[in-house]
């Protein structure tokens, strides 16, 4: 057989391998309910106005204790597992080395994915505090996954999901285990060293797995202290991401928007097989321009092609 031949039954073999391992899992997705996205009067005008959302980079998030505590755990999990182990593979060495090489680096290993949140209720005290200010909205969507199809995507994106977010700590630190231990079953499968030619082939897509089971499982975990909110994610990831030999320099598909305090990278997510987004009703947050708010978005709505979508006001006694 030539060489060439080999190289191309050779190719992604550890990913091939890892997808594998992990034919079993219970399904990564689950169906969504009605979800609700939340913003003040830029945002909606831009979402409405393009009929497209925008997914921020992770690690320019409003609140980056969310990494932190991601991190926390992951760091508690290592330490469970591998602090007395003794007599690691070669293999096995490079992975938590690996591991630990993530956690020191969150903000750059982490944010890869971008992301859009959500929650499961439309009208809530704590979120209209968050981001109404003076005129906040809710945008309630059609469930954004079901029938094994997701209704935004981002086409210049690999990968888009919709994820619920967990805030059961039982529950993360055994979604974390279940990966470590299939992870470890992996690498230990590997019959050549680390050191070989095809070790370090190998080695780039190890790399590359885990900085995607890792940012997949981060960007779904929450403390418990926010449970309230209810959250679900769109999570979308740039090509660059891939194994097809795109450099950390290409940016395809990620732009740059100005906000009063800095500048956020973002992607767009466009429906997946309409023209319009699968919008069902926009609800003004409290505030004393509440009326004037429904009169003007309803226009804005009619004017981009939402005539019939119901503009309700929200109940909560607040005066921001």
């Amino acid at each position: 057989m030539s060489k060439a031949r080999v190289d191309t039954l050779n190719r992604h073999f550890v990913m091939d391998r890892w997808l594998d391992i992990l034919k079993k899992e219970p399904p990564r997705m689950v169906e969504a309910p009605v979800l609700h996205h939340y913003t003040d009067s830029f945002g909606v005008q831009g979402i409405i106005s393009s009929n497209s959302l925008w997914a921020t980079a992770t690690q320019f998030s409003n609140d980056l204790s969310e990494i932190e505590y991601a991190v926390s755990v992951a760091a508690e999990i290592i330490g469970e597992m591998w602090k007395d182990k003794k007599n690691l593979s070669p293999w096995e060495e490079l992975l938590v080395a690996h591991l630990l090489r993530l956690l020191d680096t969150p903000l750059h290993s982490f944010g890869q994915p971008f992301i859009v949140s959500f929650c499961e209720e439309g009208d809530l005290l704590s979120q209209w505090r968050a981001y109404g200010a003076a005129s906040g909205f809710s945008l309630a969507f059609h469930p954004l996954y079901q029938r094994d199809t997701v209704r935004l995507v981002c086409k210049s994106g690999f990968r888009t999901m919709v994820k619920k977010v967990v805030y059961d700590p039982k529950k993360q630190r055994a979604r974390l285990r279940f990966l470590f231990e299939h992870l470890t079953k992996l690498v230990n499968g590997f019959s050549f060293a680390p050191t070989s030619p095809r070790g370090a082939s190998a080695h780039v897509e190890l790399s590359l797995i885990l900085v995607l089971e890792m940012t997949d499982w981060a960007c779904g975990v929450k403390h418990s202290a926010f449970s309230e909110e209810k959250e679900w994610r769109i999570i979308t990831y740039p090509k660059a991401a891939t194994l097809v030999g795109s450099q950390k320099e290409n940016y395809e598909g990620v732009s740059v928007r100005p906000t009063s305090k800095l500048l956020l990278p973002y992607m767009i997510l466009e429906p997946s097989s309409r023209k319009r987004l699968p919008l069902i009703e926009v609800r003004c947050g409290p505030s004393q321009f509440q009326e004037q708010s429904a009169r003007a978005v309803k226009i804005l709505l009619r004017k981009h092609g939402y005539k019939d979508l119901p503009v309700t006001l929200s109940g909560v006694p607040l005066r921001i």
